[in-house]
């Protein structure tokens, strides 16, 4: 058995304030990161576990190698739909909530499923501009409006 002083532990902060997570979890973090990165998909950290949490339910990881992913859902409807699609796999059902196993070829489809959370677009200093020009001109208005 590993003892704290064996195990590298990396501080991961989040919104909720600093999450521990042992090495085994950094490996599967970084994956996930890997493939949320091209679709700016946020992974999040729980119970020092990685996901991505969406509308319908949320992605995790599965397997150590990367290939084979899970997703799980609290709602019935929803668990329904997917235990239909011809990639999945059921891993844990049970009154309505569960998760299920697919492979990582139909990751798109899953987050297209599941309707997974973007991260906040960083607007450009030309779109900062653009704003600021129509804010001026709206308080413009308002002033003629009030003065009038």
């Amino acid at each position: 058995m590993k003892s704290w002083a064996d195990v590298e532990i990396e501080s991961i902060f989040t919104k909720r304030g600093a999450m521990l997570i042992g090495i085994d979890y950094t490996q599967e973090y970084s994956q996930l990161k890997a493939l949320a990165a091209p679709k700016r998909l946020r992974v999040w950290i729980k119970d020092g576990e990685p996901y991505m949490p969406g509308h319908l339910g949320n992605i995790e990881p599965y397997s150590l190698d990367g290939s084979v992913l899970a997703a799980s859902t609290e709602k019935p409807v929803i668990l329904g739909r997917m235990l239909k699609l011809p990639f999945v796999k059921p891993h844990q059902v049970c009154d309505g909530e569960g998760s299920v196993t697919f492979p990582v070829k139909h990751f798109d489809e899953m987050v297209a499923f599941l309707k997974i959370r973007k991260k906040n677009a960083v607007p450009s200093p030309e779109q900062i501009e653009v704003a600021r020009q129509r804010m001026l001109v709206i308080n413009a208005r308002q002033r003629g409006a009030l003065a009038g």
